[in-house]
């Protein structure tokens, strides 16, 4: 066969998750109807991929906003007397609620409470 012939039956395909040892080569020599299934199945897969992903996004911002929510609460409605220990608790859940949003750096300023945050990839 010539190359030309061999290149047309050749489908390379890479993984939506970026794993270079996951990529595919595949020759088919002489049968389109089993390259035709193999890219939808491998279609199918790359879909589920992305709705998981997407899936587990939702879930991770739908805890976070659970976390926020209870910090707010647990700070707002401390007994008297247990104040400091409220704003301890509602801190470290609050830095929870950041994190599961995707934030990777934090900082605070306590004489006047200035706050940022970043969800910047360097650290």
């Amino acid at each position: 066969m010539s190359k030309d012939h061999e290149k047309k039956n050749e489908i390379k395909i890479t993984t939506p998750w970026g794993d270079k040892n996951a990529n595919f080569q595949q020759s088919f020599f002489g049968d389109p109807e089993s390259a035709k299934h193999f890219v939808n199945e491998r279609s199918k897969v790359h879909s589920t991929y992305i709705i998981e992903q997407e899936k587990t996004k939702r879930r991770a911002l739908f805890l976070s906003v659970i976390l926020l929510i209870s910090a707010l609460i647990i700070m707002m409605f401390a007994p008297e007397g247990r104040e400091q220990m409220s704003y301890w608790i509602g801190g470290a859940l609050l830095l929870f609620s950041a994190g599961s949003a995707g934030y990777k750096r934090l900082w605070a300023k306590v004489p006047l409470l200035e706050f940022d945050a970043s969800n910047d990839k360097k650290a």
